[in-house]
């Protein structure tokens, strides 16, 4: 069975479960998992219905899933500390990309966060979402350049939430989003490493632009690769141009493991499956993760 990294879950554990992206049932503009995964033709997992840990693992096992990447969201009730336990208790199983948010918190917090989650502690790298803080902001706004250069010279990779569908009242236009921004920030900063998670969707083009472009970027459109308007683009991109620099994400809780491995392989040729489910992840983090299927 091919062996899978997947780069965008968050498990069922602890105060993870508090997110908003694990709700069933909706809620007054925003709609719950229950009929999101009615429209998608998808059937929720015992993992997200029993909120379980162990069906997690078997779900994951069954599809080939060896290793999750787990970008910590910023949240009242949730910290870097519960990304922290998730990592001591599953060393072997999870990667842990560190939240920040650098205007809601201030850059120097930002700074310090990454010294004790990343220099000093267990996570990999740092995540962000510009378009869902408390405050949006724009990346390539001067003020987080220091941020940047710390980052690039201590050779710490970025992933950020950059795309997807707004939920909140007080988020901006697409322009958050566009890939011209991400095309300054890796000419500034040559030797940064950059995922964007999402892929910069609706800017889906544009995107496969900038990736082909530009050495330091890598796309991982996850759930907006699967029937969305303007998928047809990453997988065009995947299966030829760009299969160096697309990475697979199941997107769970919000899109199955088991649906999303399936679906991947039904839009990807053969030829390219390795790459996209496990070697480019393995390239951007610069690393040998755990290859070891779970017992």
């Amino acid at each position: 069975m091919q062996q899978i990294i997947d780069f965008r879950s968050r498990p069922p554990f602890g105060n993870f479960v508090h997110d908003w992206i694990f709700r069933l049932d909706d809620v007054p503009g925003n709609p719950g998992l229950k009929s999101k995964f009615q429209k998608m033709e998808m059937d929720l997992p015992n993992s997200l219905l029993q909120q379980s840990m162990d069906e997690f693992f078997v779900e994951n096992e069954r599809c080939g899933i060896i290793h999750s990447i787990i970008p910590m969201r910023i949240l009242p009730n949730q910290n870097n500390n519960d990304l922290v336990e998730l990592l001591t208790k599953w060393p072997d199983k999870f990667t842990g990309f560190a939240g920040l948010r650098p205007y809601e918190d201030g850059r120097e917090q930002a700074l310090a966060d990454i010294q004790k989650f990343v220099r000093d502690g267990p996570c990999m790298g740092i995540y962000m979402e510009p378009g869902l803080d408390p405050h949006p902001w724009f990346v390539d706004d001067e003020y987080l350049f220091p941020l940047y250069e710390f980052c690039e010279e201590k050779d710490i990779p970025i992933y950020l939430l950059y795309g997807g569908v707004f939920h909140k009242s007080n988020a901006p236009d697409y322009s958050i989003y566009s890939p011209a921004r991400i095309e300054k920030l890796a000419g500034t900063f040559p030797g940064l490493r950059i995922l964007l998670s999402h892929a910069c969707w609706p800017w889906t083009t544009y995107a496969c632009a900038v990736a082909m472009n530009w050495e330091n970027i890598w796309l991982s459109p996850d759930g907006f690769m699967i029937d969305h308007p303007g998928s047809q683009d990453y997988i065009l991109a995947a299966n030829y141009r760009l299969q160096d620099k697309i990475i697979f994400g199941s997107l769970y809780p919000s899109v199955p493991t088991e649906y999303a491995v399936k679906r991947y392989k039904e839009m990807l040729r053969p030829e390219v499956l390795e790459k996209i489910f496990y070697l480019n992840a393995k390239r951007f983090l610069n690393k040998n993760v755990i290859s070891t299927c779970y017992h």
